[in-house]
């Protein structure tokens, strides 16, 4: 604020996420002191920045991130937030805003591995110019109920977004994404991709909408949420939408709820695998799409290790 004022306020809940996203919006728009401010200027590529937000004790908080690259410019970023779980329940209310400029293009990471004490709120909003493209990656993991709200704006043609999203649930986390592709000009493309898998009695539910403006003619648009349930316990709840309001534009949805199958769980066992090595494969299978479009080796690894660990100490389904 001091060195860079006048261009952050340029920027800062003025086109993405403004107060107005709704009454969490507000309250942090209200509360907030303080965030993130990554600006790529002009034509620079910048490698890649990482991003720590850990609390070690109960808290209220209210953090911010704000992406702007300019024209050309690239970057990536990786996003890990966190918290020691303590007997007091804690409250984050967290807004991204990125601004990917013409022909600019932005590999964002985020995973969430919250404590179970906490309650996750968070609003966060692409907006994508005229040939540029954002690969944007989703890993929810923690707290005791997260609700985020996602969107893409595709404010120019040529305009890219791939949206991935992976998420474990456990106990009886409740864990809610609700996602939109806006598609305001001809000549865009949007693809979504989000898989969850689901032990005890955790709970998930995806709704997701393609929104095609009047104008945006010969766009294209996918969106699929794949769910694996490893307990009887467990639910997962999809709900896929589309508002079309063109007439020469490719869309395709699907989503699906399934149980581990016993079929493939019995081959790799005749492999010699004992039968909880087999499923862990079989889960590890399942993420394997959602991985493969992270950009980054290193932020896989972390991923991998990371869902490795949350199926490690829990039990898996038997026979």
């Amino acid at each position: 604020i001091r060195e860079n004022g006048d261009l952050l306020q340029e920027f800062l809940m003025k086109d993405a996420v403004v107060p107005e996203s709704g009454k969490f919006a507000a309250l942090h728009a209200a509360l907030l002191r303080g965030g993130i401010f990554l600006y790529i200027p002009k034509g620079i590529s910048a490698g890649m920045f990482t991003y720590h937000r850990r609390y070690d004790r109960a808290i209220n908080s209210f953090s911010h991130l704000l992406v702007v690259l300019e024209e050309g410019a690239e970057a990536s970023l990786y996003i890990d937030s966190e918290s020691v779980n303590e007997k007091a329940d804690a409250f984050h209310v967290g807004v991204t805003e990125m601004i990917v400029g013409r022909n600019a293009r932005l590999n964002l990471v985020h995973r969430q591995n919250w404590a179970d004490n906490l309650v996750n709120i968070s609003h966060e909003k692409a907006i994508v110019q005229q040939d540029a493209v954002i690969n944007w990656s989703t890993a929810s993991f923690g707290s005791s109920l997260t609700k985020t709200y996602q969107s893409v704006d595709l404010a120019g043609m040529g305009a890219e977004a791939w949206m991935n999203g992976l998420l474990f649930g456990d106990e009886r986390q409740h864990i809610d994404l609700e996602t939109e592709q806006n598609h305001l000009v001809p000549n865009t493309m949007s693809d979504l991709l989000y898989k969850g898998a689901l032990d005890a009695h955790g709970r998930s539910v995806w709704r997701g909408m393609i929104r095609v403006l009047p104008e945006a003619q010969k766009t294209n648009g996918y969106q699929a949420n794949r769910n694996l349930l490893l307990a009887s316990t467990a639910r997962a709840d999809s709900i896929p939408g589309l508002e079309i309001e063109a007439d020469d534009v490719r869309r395709t949805h699907g989503t699906t709820v399934s149980t581990v199958n016993e079929d493939e769980v019995f081959y790799a066992m005749t492999r010699g695998l004992p039968r909880d090595e087999a499923v862990r494969l079989l889960v590890r299978g399942f993420y394997s799409p959602v991985m493969e479009r992270v950009p980054l080796e290193t932020i896989r690894r972390i991923l991998w290790d990371t869902i490795d660990s949350r199926i490690s100490n829990h039990s898996l389904p038997t026979s």
